[in-house]
């Protein structure tokens, strides 16, 4: 039998999930429980995190029997997800994988504190892509260098993930550079937590500045893509520019032999894949998910702007405001070296084609 439920406050749904082994992170959403059970009737993507985990029973009709499984999902609202500032989710989910099945933390208030509302960039559905991408696309790879660094590390859940689903490899660093004191004091406490504090690092600095410390070929990022006139907008941090790809851009300017970076439909790609293809690289590989507007997107200023730069040809968002995000793989081209495959054109049209 499947019962729903919306928790608040989220230490409810997190306490339930601590305790059992089978633990997934699923995006939907329920119509109201059938009368008959409490079974799903529907589904349809939204953009609240859900928690589904089995339950144990050994009682029935308050007398003891052999052990029933039926199964409970948590249904977290997006005002719930924020105030937990995705924390618990991402720490109960990782510490699950990596054990096997048991949480050592007994309580909430065994994770890392909380950041201030507002001062740490939070989507769950993002920061999985984000961090599924990592995974894949660099380390993964047999040709993924020890030494990486990332622009801007936000809460730090994404790489933590990807580092634990990865064998370990000695030697291996990633150097994060996040000027929130907030996100980068949060991100250390979880590598920390971990276990990965040497494998993880992350630096409350500039990151221009920090690469002078720690050189790389390598960089990835899920860089602040939202376009505004200027950034006077919701979460100042997350303006990429007036088009959302300035940073972007930027990036692709520094010279690395291999970006992993994320690109938004609605953040001006054709220029962005043009500049890519002018500064020498070619896009080996990537991937791609649909998602839809969220509440930094969807402030009034901000998705006004979007609107025009839709009618510049500058963003793709279907009617129901539905936007592809992708994560890309850069190569530089090797001079002399064997011709490259290139799938540029092919992920020009994914990003364009709502």
């Amino acid at each position: 039998m499947m019962h729903v439920r919306t928790v608040s406050p989220i230490q409810q749904g997190v306490a339930a999930a601590r305790h059992n082994s089978n633990l997934k992170l699923v995006t939907c959403a329920a119509s109201s429980p059938s009368s008959s059970g409490g079974s799903f009737s529907s589904f349809e993507p939204i953009s609240s995190p859900t928690l589904t985990v089995p339950e144990t029973s050994s009682r029935q009709n308050g007398h003891s029997s052999s052990p029933s499984t039926t199964t409970t999902t948590v249904i977290l609202t997006e005002q719930q997800a924020t105030m937990a500032k995705g924390a618990v989710l991402y720490e109960v989910l990782e510490e699950v994988a990596k054990t096997g099945g048991s949480s050592s933390a007994t309580s909430a208030t065994d994770l890392p504190g909380l950041a201030p509302a507002g001062q740490v960039f939070v989507c769950p559905e993002e920061s999985l892509f984000y961090s599924q991408a990592v995974e894949k696309l660099v380390l993964s790879r047999p040709d993924c260098p020890n030494t990486l660094v990332e622009f801007g590390a936000g809460d730090g859940n994404p790489i933590i993930s990807a580092l634990l689903k990865v064998p370990a490899v000695p030697g291996r660093a990633i150097h994060a550079y996040e000027i929130s004191e907030a996100s980068a004091h949060l991100a250390s406490a979880r590598a920390a937590k971990f276990g990965l504090g040497d494998t993880y690092v992350v630096h409350n600095s500039c990151f221009w500045e920090g690469l002078k410390q720690t050189p790389s070929d390598c960089i990835i990022s899920n860089p602040p893509y939202l376009p505004a006139p200027d950034n006077d907008i919701m979460m100042p941090g997350l303006w990429g520019g007036v088009d959302g790809a300035e940073l972007t851009r930027e990036l692709l300017s520094a010279g690395f032999d291999t970006a992993m970076l994320l690109i938004s439909a609605y953040s001006n790609p054709v220029l962005t894949l043009q500049h890519a293809r002018e500064q020498g690289y070619a896009v080996e590989d990537f991937l791609c998910t649909p998602l839809p507007f969220g509440t930094y997107s969807s402030e009034p200023r901000v998705r006004q702007w979007i609107t025009e730069m839709k009618a510049r040809g500058e963003a793709f968002y279907s009617q129901r405001g539905v936007y592809m995000l992708t994560a890309v793989l850069f190569k530089k081209r090797q001079p002399g070296a064997a011709e490259q495959a290139d799938l540029t054109d092919e992920l020009l049209r994914v990003l364009t084609v709502l």
